[in-house]
């Protein structure tokens, strides 16, 4: 019964011992304890810091503003023959410069019909040598009494309606040159296209509105800026 009272005795004071150790192991651990080492804080590396030279001096101020353009001279692009669009050779907003390709209307209308001229021209020419050389002969024949005279004069007539049947058909071979120049609508100056109204395989009538043609002003850009006076240090003397 002793020695059963004994080793309860020695069993009690281990759990005691090692329920101590525990919670003094514990409070070291979580709380630090009075006599716990403080922590030794990790260096960092400085960081570089750029460094300039101040200089003084007087620096002028640009302002800007959001502004619009307007071209000096604007001139509107019209047809002035009819058919169809072939060709546009200039997209819209282009630069152009004087004399440049902007449309090409179908010109084998126009030239078919300068063709025709040509050809009315030649043959009033021939009928001319022949009514001026038949003139000259029948000059000849009425000083001696070959032929009369109101024949002479009907000869001296129709070398004259010749010369005006030719003087006609010169005038239609011009305007059919024009004609045909007119199928080609060209820069008239140096400039900037807006926006095309028609394209390619649209019938154009007589005036029809193309596009406008505008100069380029100077300095065109979206935005203008503006050079004002440099301010004054009012410590400067």
């Amino acid at each position: 019964m002793r020695r059963m009272r004994a080793a309860l005795f020695v069993a009690a004071g281990l759990a005691g011992a090692g329920l101590a150790s525990f919670l003094a192991l514990s409070a070291g651990e979580y709380g630090g304890g009075a006599n716990a080492a403080p922590a030794t804080p990790k260096s960092t590396p400085a960081l570089p810091v750029p460094a300039i030279t101040v200089v003084k001096k007087t620096v002028p101020l640009y302002l800007d503003y959001v502004g619009m353009t307007e071209p000096i001279r604007t001139v509107t692009l019209q047809a002035k023959v009819t058919g169809y669009l072939a060709v546009q050779a200039a997209g819209d907003g282009a630069d152009v410069k004087t004399g440049d390709l902007i449309y090409r209307i179908d010109p084998r209308d126009y030239q078919a019909a300068l063709d025709q001229a040509k050809a009315q021209v030649q043959r009033d020419q021939a009928a001319l040598e022949y009514a001026r050389a038949n003139n000259h002969r029948n000059s000849i024949l009425v000083k001696d009494g070959w032929v009369t005279r109101d024949a002479f004069d009907q000869n001296t007539s129709t070398l004259h309606q010749a010369e005006a049947t030719l003087a006609v058909d010169q005038a239609a071979l011009e305007t059919a040159q024009l004609n045909l120049g007119y199928t080609e609508i060209r820069a008239p100056f140096t400039g900037r296209l807006s926006r095309s109204f028609v394209h390619e395989g649209t019938l154009i009538p007589d005036l029809r509105h193309l596009q406008s043609c505008g100069d380029r002003p100077r300095g065109d850009r979206q935005g203008t800026r503006e050079r004002t006076r440099p301010r004054r240090d009012p410590h400067e003397r």
